[in-house]
């Protein structure tokens, strides 16, 4: 893997615990590209996270409106289609990330075991052997799922 997207977006606590993903990856693969998307409430974290190197920004509340909608998707939709991704992780599971997941650049489109709105169509549900667990290995499970090791990804600093 050279270059892997998350899609986590919102709920700060929901974007902490989908931390470990992006140590796994970086442990696994270190010379690994990561680009995660997030919406403005949770930039900061992700920006303050040494193993992600590029961040895609998704104005949501903009996209709301037409005005907003045809402003912005094509400038978002070129910025995603900017690389090409080896893997996306769509660890939200809702109809908007799995919109973001269709127009990513990749055959590899993996998603967590509890996704909703659709967006199983879109992104494979991973069934992992935590499926029932805790949220924080039901989104390992996805980067199991491409081959990581997930032993140091909880305390890893990338």
């Amino acid at each position: 893997m050279k270059n892997v997207l998350i899609i986590k977006l919102s709920a700060i606590g929901d974007v902490v615990h989908a931390l470990p993903v992006s140590a796994a990856v970086k442990e696994t693969f270190p010379d690994a590209k990561i680009t995660w998307v997030v919406e403005p409430p949770a930039y900061d974290l992700i920006k303050m996270n040494p193993c992600v190197d590029k961040i895609i920004l998704f104005r949501k509340k903009d996209f709301r409106t037409l005005k907003g909608f045809a402003k912005l998707f094509f400038p978002f939709r070129r910025e995603l289609q900017s690389e090409t991704y080896d893997a996306v992780l769509d660890l939200q599971g809702l109809f908007k990330s799995a919109a973001i997941a269709f127009f990513a650049n990749s055959n590899i489109k993996l998603g967590i075991c509890n996704m909703r709105e659709m967006s199983d169509k879109i992104s494979k549900p991973i069934i992992g052997e935590h499926f029932q667990g805790h949220i924080v290995e039901r989104y390992l499970d996805t980067a199991r799922a491409i081959g990581c090791k997930v032993e140091n990804a909880y305390r890893a600093a990338c």
